[in-house]
């Protein structure tokens, strides 16, 4: 949406292409069973779009109408964050100000080896009233497709291959 505002400002300015051309492809890219490429990839065009609305805001000459209507978006835009900031911040107050934490089940250990990792939910659900997550301890027994995306055997890696030190 930020985008698509400034288009009337700058829709001559490559920079401004290309950062919406990599916004509306870097989605459609999956690497592994995970969406580590989208979120890392998209890293660079969003700081520009950022730079974008930040230099349009800061402008002498931008109209109140575009001045209102990047604050609405970026108001909307800001509930994301402000839930995630809340939530961790009540989970913490209770997990250490008001549960008993003499049984916080750190010391659970699972009665046979965890061999894949199932898609996450929502963390509320999977773990309620807890800060802690993890039963698994070991990484070692790990042998399906969504684990792989975090485990790996680094001697293939081209890193290890090529440019490590030996």
């Amino acid at each position: 949406m930020l985008w698509l505002v400034l288009a009337p400002r700058n829709w001559r300015d490559p920079r401004w292409v290309i950062t919406g051309l990599l916004l509306l492809i870097i989605p459609f890219i999956q690497f592994g069973s995970g969406r580590d490429f989208v979120m890392r990839a998209s890293i660079a065009p969003l700081f520009y779009l950022m730079l974008m609305t930040g230099e349009t805001l800061f402008q002498k000459k931008t109209s109140r109408l575009l001045l209102s209507t990047f604050y609405i978006l970026l108001l909307f835009g800001s509930l994301t964050p402000l839930y995630e900031i809340n939530r961790s911040i009540y989970r913490s107050y209770d997990y250490y100000f008001l549960q008993d934490n003499n049984d916080c089940g750190c010391d659970v250990t699972t009665p046979e080896p965890v061999t894949h990792l199932e898609q996450p939910g929502v963390p509320e659900n999977e773990h309620p009233d807890t800060l802690i997550a993890d039963e698994i301890k070991t990484l070692k027994f790990m042998d399906d497709k969504l684990s792989k995306n975090f485990i790996a055997n680094v001697r293939q890696s081209l890193y290890y291959r090529y440019l490590s030190s030996r």
